[in-house]
């Protein structure tokens, strides 16, 4: 992380605000998406690289939860931190990270795909999902909040 001194602030002329995201890189953006999902009222969990990574995430960006992805499985940090599964995930990593995610999406989660920096460097490209998901799990929620009517089988809520 840089010193505060080595900071410096945005112009708050320029309109809008988001327009210095590119400065901040992709993982400025995703922070950003933290934030603005803490001003709608999410419950928001973030990951990061490192301890004072996730202590800012935390402590400054008001993140919900933050763990660190080099501490350990990131699969088991995110059924720790959301035990009931999520709903939303902001993607610019792919890899691991991603198929955490989607073992955890809840039945109607949403992904928002916006980079795969793991992946960036890789001398080979990453082979397509290689997690287990627990489909009938997934299958008997749907099926727990609606029912078959009518001799053509049409789902009711």
């Amino acid at each position: 992380m840089a010193a505060p001194e080595e900071l410096r602030a945005v112009s708050r002329e320029v309109q809008p605000l988001s327009a210095h995201l590119g400065a901040l890189g992709m993982t400025g953006m995703t922070a950003w998406a933290g934030l603005l999902a803490k001003l709608r009222g999410c419950r928001v969990i973030g990951s990061a690289g490192s301890p004072g990574k996730v202590a800012f995430l935390r402590d400054e960006c008001g993140f919900d939860r933050a763990f660190n992805y080099k501490a350990g499985s990131v699969v088991d940090q995110l059924k720790l931190a959301a035990p009931d599964g999520i709903d939303v995930y902001f993607d610019n990593v792919g890899g691991e990270t991603l198929e955490a995610a989607l073992a955890a999406l809840r039945v109607h989660g949403r992904i928002i795909a916006c980079g795969g920096i793991s992946g960036y460097n890789a001398a080979n490209p990453r082979p397509g999902q290689s997690f287990q998901h627990d489909h009938q799990a997934a299958h008997d929620e749907v099926a727990a909040g609606a029912r078959l009517t009518g001799s053509a089988g049409r789902i009711r809520t």
